[in-house]
């Protein structure tokens, strides 16, 4: 289509640029962060030794200090050369990337939860279930059975949109808070009835 196009005489700037984001587009969507690093890190041109050894230790690796002293460095430093190659906190990172691994067996094999917890180093299966639970919002076997309803986008996320711990349901919070001057009010009429 390309070629077709050129040759009718389809070479101008806005064409190629065009083009340029739907290849973008495409290999977002079909590669993952770590394939397309490694596609395209000759051209990139960033600390490849750096990124070379996060991407090629990480999916053994449950925690910041276990990577730091992989690369013999202190937690400190390995956090600050984290965030200035990969633009990010080391941790949320490892997060992503480790429910991204969990989300795929979920999904794509018919592992059992034990099994998967294993293998992304949860020490028990209730580990995982928490994790999920956290991360996703879901049971490991909400994620199982009904994997089309539900699509994260790992790269959008922000501290906002980390996992909620369980003291913060929002749903409960509000409701309280709309509920407090009520409360208040049965309190007092509770209290003078009393006298």
């Amino acid at each position: 289509m390309l070629s077709r196009a050129l040759d009718d005489g389809l070479n101008c700037i806005h064409f190629h640029k065009v083009k340029q984001e739907e290849l973008c587009i495409l290999l977002r969507g079909y590669h993952t962060p770590e394939e397309l690093y490694a596609l395209l890190h000759y051209v990139v041109g960033y600390s490849a030794h750096f990124k070379d050894f996060v991407y090629e230790y990480y999916k053994g690796i449950c925690n910041v200090q276990d990577f730091a002293s992989l690369a013999n460095m202190s937690v400190r430093s390995f956090q600050r050369k984290f965030k200035a190659e990969f633009k990010r906190p080391a941790h949320e990172w490892l997060q992503e990337r480790r429910a991204e691994r969990v989300l795929h067996d979920l999904r794509n094999t018919n592992k059992t939860f034990a099994e998967i917890a294993t293998d992304h180093g949860f020490s028990a299966s209730s580990y995982l279930i928490t994790f999920c639970k956290r991360y996703f919002g879901q049971t490991p076997m909400n994620l199982r059975t009904h994997s089309e309803a539900f699509s994260p986008d790992f790269s959008r996320r922000s501290n906002a949109s980390s996992p909620r711990r369980r003291s913060e349901k929002p749903s409960e919070t509000s409701a309280n808070a709309k509920n407090l001057p009520k409360r208040r009010a049965a309190s007092r009429t509770k209290a003078s009835e009393n006298r």
